[in-house]
């Protein structure tokens, strides 16, 4: 992200679109299973956010993208839907703290996608 501000001066737009969707039980996961998924749909978005803000100078927009699943639940899917559930929270928490975290331009939403 920095080497994209040296060469075009500014960041726009964040967009957290990676996600891995793991149809696994509860007692059939594994750690493993457990830190891959929490790292690319929950700890990559975050750490991403906190990168943009750093670089973010006269406002700057982060989209996340989750799912419905987070509302409606499906089963075999507890893992996936804890970690979009995390950046759903990530996402409400920047857009409702960033005047009080000194981030007072930067603008957070979300998008819920829809299983078809």
């Amino acid at each position: 992200m920095i080497e994209m501000v040296k060469q075009f001066g500014r960041l726009d737009i964040l967009v957290n679109n990676a996600g891995r969707f793991m149809s696994k039980a509860l007692l059939d996961i594994t750690e493993a299973d457990f830190d891959q998924i929490i790292a690319l749909n929950a700890k990559g978005p975050y750490f991403a956010m906190q990168e943009a803000a750093n670089v973010h100078k006269e406002g700057g927009r982060s989209v996340n993208i989750s799912t419905d699943g987070t509302h409606l639940s499906f089963p075999g899917a507890t893992a996936y839907l804890g970690s979009k559930g995390a950046l759903e929270q990530y996402t409400k928490g920047l857009a409702r703290n960033s005047r009080h975290e000194a981030l007072p331009s930067i603008r957070s939403r979300q998008v819920l996608l829809r299983r078809a």
